[in-house]
This record gives C-alpha cells, sequence and structure tokens, in this order.
C-alpha cells in the first residue's frame, strides 16, 4: 500500500525531562505514565521516521510518549503540556517558562519545545508514524439483537437545529474491565436519533472506542457543538461506558478510551466540566444520559487500585439555574447493570424501549423527556431487583423549570 493511500500519517512527539545544570540533585519519581510508555524497542518496530530532533537544548536522560492532542490554538497546545508535566509529579510553580516553536503539524498542534528554567528542560522529538500501531484486540461480546434494536421509521419531523453527540466506550487503551455492550449501545441510540427523533447525519457525532478518546471528546463536545448550534437548538449527548470518582473531591469523570483512574484529573472528562461546557453554548436547551455510573462500587464504574467505593454527586450547582437536564442510570451509590440477555446498558434498553413507543402512555403520538423518564425509573428498578439483585434508580436531573418544561424528543414540538 502505498502512502497516498493511507489516511493522515499520525505524529507523535517524543519528549525527554533531563536535569538542568543548576542545583537540580533529586532524580524524577517512578512514573506509571513513564512505564506504560512506547518503548524504543517497540519504536524501533514501527515504521516511523525522524522529522526533527532536539528541538530545544540536547536530547538525553529518559524518554516518554506524548500523544499531541489536536487543538485549535497555540495556547491549548501549551496548556496541554504544563498538564502533563504537573502528572508527573513536576513542580513548575515558580520557574520561568519559555516555549519554543509550537507549529500546526498536519493534523493536530505538535509543542516542538518547551523550557522551564533553571531546573528542568525539555526538548522534543518529532516522529512521523507511518503505519498506525495495532490496536490489542479483545475478545467481543457475543451480541443478540433484541426487540428495541428494530428502529421504528416514523417519528419527528427532520430538524436542522438537533445536534448530538454519542459515545461508546466497550473496550479501553488500558487494562480495564470493558463495558458489555456499549459499542452496541452507542450504534443503536445513533439509529434512534437519525431515524426516530429527527436528527441529520451530518448533526450527529458518534465516538466509539478508540475513537473516544479524550481528545476526540473535548474536540466535539467544545469545538465543533459551539461552532455549529445556535440559540434554538437542542443538543443531546449521550454516554455509555465506564464512570469513575475522584476519591478526594467525590467528583464523577466520564473515562474516555485512553482514560486512566489512577490519574482522573490528567485523563479523564469530569461531569463538571462536562455540564460547563454545555451551559456555555448558544443552544436553546440541552439533555444529557449517562448509562454509566461513578461510585466505583461496580458495574459501569472503575477505580484506582487500593480504593474504596464513594458516594459521588452526579449533579452540579451549573443544573440548578441552567438549561441542561441530565438523565443517569442510577444514584451517585448505585451501581448500573448491563442487561446482558439484551445486549443492551439496562438503562439504555428501557431508553430505547420507551422511544420506540411504550413511553407514550397517553397514546398522542409525542414522547416528551418526563414520559421517558417514568418509564424507565420504573422498568429499570423493577428488572435490576428481581433480575440483578440490586437497586438501580435512575435520575432526573435540572433545574425546577426545565425538569417542568415539555422537552418533546419524539413529535411535532407545540
Amino acid at each position: 500500500m502505498t502512502r497516498r493511500k493511507r489516511s493522515l500519517p499520525i505524529l507523535l512527539v517524543l519528549l525527554v525531562v533531563i536535569g538542568g545544570a543548576v542545583s537540580c540533585k533529586r532524580a524524577l519519581p517512578p512514573s506509571t505514565f513513564v512505564n506504560e510508555s512506547l518503548k524504543g524497542q517497540q519504536l524501533a518496530q514501527t515504521k516511523h521516521r525522524l522529522l526533527k530532533q532536539g528541538a530545544v537544548g540536547n536530547s538525553t536522560g529518559f524518554t516518554v510518549l506524548w500523544l499531541p492532542m489536536s487543538r485549535p490554538t497555540e495556547s491549548e497546545a501549551r496548556q496541554d503540556m504544563v498538564n502533563r508535566l504537573n502528572q508527573e509529579g513536576i513542580n513548575l510553580k515558580g520557574l520561568a517558562i519559555s516555549y519554543a516553536n509550537a507549529t500546526k503539524e498536519r493534523s493536530g498542534f505538535s509543542l516542538l519545545g518547551f523550557i522551564a528554567t533553571p531546573r528542568i528542560t525539555l526538548t522534543a522529538d518529532i516522529i512521523e508514524v507511518l503505519e498506525e500501531p495495532r490496536i490489542a484486540s479483545w475478545p467481543t461480546e457475543q451480541v443478540t439483537s433484541a426487540d428495541v434494536d428494530d428502529v421504528p421509521q416514523a417519528g419527528s419531523p427532520a430538524n436542522k437545529n438537533r445536534y448530538a453527540v454519542v459515545i461508546g466506550v466497550e473496550q479501553y487503551r488500558k487494562d480495564l474491565p470493558r463495558v458489555n455492550f456499549a459499542s452496541h449501545d452507542a450504534k443503536v441510540m445513533k439509529e434512534y436519533l437519525t431515524k426516530r427523533l429527527g436528527f441529520a447525519e451530518e448533526n450527529v457525532v458518534s465516538l466509539v472506542n478508540e475513537h473516544a478518546a479524550k481528545s476526540d471528546m473535548e474536540k466535539y463536545l467544545e469545538y465543533w457543538l459551539p461552532e455549529h448550534v445556535d440559540d434554538d437548538s437542542t443538543v443531546l449527548i449521550y454516554y455509555s461506558g465506564h464512570g469513575a470518582s475522584n476519591f478526594k473531591t467525590h467528583e464523577g469523570y466520564l473515562l474516555p478510551f485512553d482514560g486512566d483512574p489512577t490519574y482522573l484529573d490528567g485523563t479523564g472528562y469530569s461531569l463538571k466540566r462536562l455540564y460547563e461546557t454545555l451551559e456555555k453554548s448558544p443552544a436553546r436547551e440541552v439533555v444529557v444520559m449517562l448509562d454509566s455510573c461513578f461510585s466505583g462500587a461496580g458495574g459501569r464504574s472503575v477505580m484506582s487500585k487500593g480504593l474504596r467505593p464513594v458516594i459521588v454527586s452526579v449533579e452540579n450547582p451549573v443544573l440548578a439555574g441552567g438549561k441542561t437536564v441530565v438523565l443517569t442510570a442510577s444514584s451517585g451509590v448505585q451501581a448500573s447493570s448491563t442487561y446482558h440477555s439484551k445486549s443492551h446498558g439496562l438503562l439504555t434498553y428501557f431508553l430505547l424501549k420507551g422511544l420506540q413507543g411504550s413511553a407514550d402512555q397517553n397514546n398522542d403520538g409525542t414522547i416528551e423527556l418526563s414520559e421517558v423518564y417514568t418509564y424507565v425509573k420504573s422498568h429499570v428498578e423493577t428488572i435490576a431487583r428481581q433480575e440483578f439483585n440490586n437497586e438501580q434508580t435512575p435520575q432526573l436531573l435540572g433545574s425546577a423549570a426545565m425538569l417542568n418544561r415539555p422537552i418533546t424528543l419524539i413529535g411535532s414540538s407545540p
């Protein structure tokens, strides 16, 4: 296969941290990030070429791998570098920081050099990978077709002002328990949005497994959405995958494909950040659906080794006076179940069942969010108790004004 037939090559930046000549006497602490990075031997087995070496100073010391985030601005790229150093336990407080030659390298910004003086010098070698490293294959869960997978064609009329981001993370880059059927959840949810709820195909972004890295979530939630929606838009965010909790702050996080529950601040996507991002968008109303849980008590949640489950608040003060309504699979102390016989998350199965038509209790042809919640809550509680011996109570969170407002999912809006 020729280079021309390939997609845009990936750029990897090999960062080298060395002690400065002045007063750097301590060794850097052991780093999980370093241990899990692409090693020289692995790189040697990967088709690549060196584009630039030692952009700042000399390349000595140990080497770590930084996957550059696609950023629209240089300042975002710089901040990403600072965050990475902080994750490595390198304290930049009080140090004079200068940046060298941040350039846009094909598919995204790659910071070529960074200096924090007098103690730390960071240099960069730019490596172009000509062939993507193969992602380890995981055994896939056998999907059994369920009744909800048959999507009714009739529903809401096409509405160009409806936008959605659908995220499903079933398998993770790090060795974490798989979230059975999460990718199937996302696939079928997208079909409902486009065939049943009136979302145009081009207005729905689907991020599944390796395409749901943190940078992908940032790109579409924080840049793509604000660029497309206006004050007459409805936005729907759907997530099926692991949640995690910060044991210090008790904040909940969505876990991207490349997330690590041990380093949530740097690799997770917090609910607080999600809510604040959506509140800043010009959209008229926002609906968030989370088939996940955040306590670390099992189900669709994970936590760092050695920690115990915690009570997590899936609410946020931002919701109290905002335009966002959040449907969660369970409360902050509960685990969310997978409905194996239906090949879906328990919440997602009954969510789709409701959107299929079962939530339309008054048979008026219109299905509102409040109707879906009433239907989902009753059935999820019952099945969780009867089949899984588990207490799982879906929550509908938002301001009183938004919870009392008719949010039409299927049918013509009033």
